[in-house]
């Protein structure tokens, strides 16, 4: 959780980072994989101010549409990212560049310059395994499945009390205030 806080608090006071607060938030936080937030536009996310991404078939991994439900501290990284600058027009997508190539290359440039300006290592997937962690203990087992788009088994098998109940309470108030 301290790398996490190292991570928000990073691109909080790096204005050239700003573009990928909502990309991590998304990440960490609601735990969309990797191509699924290099195809989420803003026009999934809080719909019609509900308090909801919705991904959809085409963006969803294994075609199948889902919802994810934010916690609190997004929205408030959201709201942060607009102040600063952000754009975030519907048709946008979370991740700048023409192209699915384009931004999938730009997220993992952003993760190695990250990496290393931080000193964190960012093994594969760890930010989507880590919101499926805490996920699993704030919201229970078929909850985290379901917006995940996981089978139950294997988040029993990888993420079974991984994190305590505080833990959980911590990581889902890291916002812009907290770092």
């Amino acid at each position: 959780m301290d790398e996490v806080k190292r991570i928000f608090s990073f691109v909080k006071n790096n204005p050239k980072y700003h573009s990928f607060i909502p990309v991590l938030a998304v990440g960490f936080f609601c735990g969309a994989r990797v191509e699924e937030r290099a195809k989420l536009t803003y026009g999934d996310i809080f719909v019609g101010g509900r308090n909801e991404i919705f991904v959809s078939a085409a963006v969803a991994k294994n075609g199948i549409a889902r919802f994810i439900y934010p916690t609190e501290n997004v929205k408030a990284w959201f709201e942060y990212a607009k102040e600063n600058g952000v754009s975030m027009d519907a048709t946008d997508t979370l991740i700048q560049g023409d192209t699915l190539k384009q931004r999938k290359t730009s997220h993992s440039s952003f993760l190695k310059a990250l990496a290393t300006e931080t000193g964190i290592t960012l093994p594969k997937n760890c930010i989507r395994h880590t919101a499926a962690s805490f996920m699993a203990e704030s919201q229970g087992y078929t909850e985290t499945a379901n917006q995940l788009g996981h089978d139950i088994g294997m988040l029993l098998k990888h993420y079974r009390r991984a994190i305590t109940k505080t833990e959980a309470e911590d990581f889902y108030n890291i916002t812009p205030d907290s770092v």
